[in-house]
């Protein structure tokens, strides 16, 4: 049986005819992107990195680039609803142990006057599109004629070619909310975790979490089982220039030998090209990797922090279900649920108030 034929609320409208609406290239102004690397070249999927400085790191990373975790979308406008219409690079694809509404779809927050983000509605990939290439999604927005500003979560494992945003044709359309801070994003670097896997929505993630709290953009470049710390890597972070850097990839350390031979040396070089950016150490949120990785983590964060370093901090990820019945807090024992996510930003939120 269709669920949607009894519960209206597991519908989707799909070959979408709206009266009113007019489709809106998101590729140009007043459309904002933030967390994707130039996402105004229409050539190619939106991305989060060089493809040539990819490609040269490994396989997967290449592949990887082109999921949109991170990627975001601002505006303003007083339409009645919305509707994205995503062509994707290839077919939708779901994941055994991730909903399709994190992997494949976008979630809407809007940005009150006060500067709060508060969740809208979440645009999913209907499931009729699953092995198709694209979809589309129509969701109502406030009716009270307010212009308001929103941010749009891209998908954590998606990948989208092009992007169109449907209103209806007598709105407003302007710029989104700027960023509180800025001119700098926060860099995280690390495993499927830092890449979003299992949050229910894109904004349910840890860094959509903190910057919904403290209103910092941020790049995402969380790979899947391709987060090791290759000299590449090592080399393109240190080229980049954030707010602060999250370091977070021992889950895909092969071994403690292979972290040990990494973690210090990207430190070192990232160090020495930004001197006082803070630097901030996690370990994977759980004991899973084992203790041997944990405390290649753990010691060479206290060696900076003892060494004199004092813009380097230490997240112990071991005690970040603190609390909570740890099996609550992922789907499979490694990948956190929208709770497991939520103890992680509040762990994490700790420092950057600190830093903040």
């Amino acid at each position: 049986m269709d669920i949607s034929s009894i519960d209206k609320n597991f519908s989707f409208e799909s070959a979408i005819d709206r009266e009113g609406l007019v489709y809106h290239d998101a590729r140009k102004a007043p459309f904002k992107f933030y967390g994707l690397h130039e996402p105004l070249d229409a050539t190619r999927p939106f991305h989060r990195m060089p493809e040539d400085i990819a490609g040269a790191i490994s396989q997967g990373v290449k592949v990887l680039n082109f999921h949109t975790a991170g990627g975001r979308l601002t505006f303003s406008t007083n339409s009645p609803f919305i509707v994205i219409r995503c062509e994707t690079a290839g077919n939708v694809t779901p994941m055994a142990h991730m909903a399709l509404s994190g992997s494949q779809g976008f979630d809407l927050y809007r940005v009150d006057d006060d500067g709060k983000i508060t969740f809208q509605c979440a645009l999913m990939c209907p499931t009729d599109r699953i092995g198709k290439v694209g979809f589309e999604v129509l969701k109502e927005l406030p009716r009270d004629g307010r212009v308001r500003q929103y941010v749009l979560n891209f998908p954590l494992y998606g990948t989208v070619k092009n992007l169109a945003i449907g209103l209806h044709g007598d709105a407003v359309l302007g710029e989104g909310a700027p960023y509180k801070y800025g001119e700098k994003p926060v860099l995280f670097y690390g495993s499927s975790i830092t890449q979003g896997g299992c949050a229910s929505r894109p904004g349910s993630c840890y860094q959509a979490l903190l910057t919904q709290e403290f209103g910092f953009d941020y790049i995402n470049l969380g790979f899947s089982g391709n987060a090791k710390g290759e000299d590449a890597m090592i080399d393109y972070l240190a080229s980049l220039d954030p707010m602060i850097f999250v370091c977070d990839y021992d889950h895909n350390a092969p071994t403690a030998e292979h972290l040990q031979a990494t973690l210090p040396k990207l430190y070192r070089v990232f160090r020495e090209a930004h001197p006082d950016t803070p630097f901030i150490f996690v370990s994977a949120p759980n004991m899973d990797t084992g203790k041997a990785k944990h405390d290649v983590v753990e010691n060479t964060a206290r060696e900076a922090i003892e060494g004199g370093d004092k813009h380097a901090y230490f997240v112990d990820g071991a005690h970040m279900f603190d609390g909570m019945k740890p099996f609550t807090c992922t789907v499979d024992g490694c990948h956190p649920t929208d709770l497991g996510f939520f103890c992680m930003y509040e762990t994490m939120a700790k420092v950057l108030r600190e830093i903040l």
